[in-house]
């Protein structure tokens, strides 16, 4: 049997949402990881201590990456709570 890899360690709690939003392989269930990623980087940031430069750059970076690679279910997700006109 092969021998799995290390998972490199994360250096904040916040990551592994990010990650497993990332590693999500069902469609019907990104929206839901990706929106976990995004409140636990909410959570963080408004935690009393703020971010240094370093888990800074990593939340930006995080969203950043969020919004981009998953586009489509991301504007999905930001319509889920409007009202749509019924004409």
């Amino acid at each position: 049997m092969p021998e799995r890899e290390p998972q490199p360690a994360l250096k904040y709690p916040w990551q592994q949402f990010v990650l497993d939003a990332f590693i999500e392989f069902r469609p019907e269930s990104l929206p839901v990881k990706i929106n976990l990623a995004e409140r636990a980087i909410a959570e963080r940031l408004r935690e009393p201590n703020p971010p240094d430069l370093e888990e800074s750059t990593a939340l930006r970076d995080a969203l950043r990456s969020l919004h981009v690679l998953f586009p489509e279910t991301m504007r999905n997700a930001s319509d889920f709570g409007e009202k749509k006109e019924i004409a």
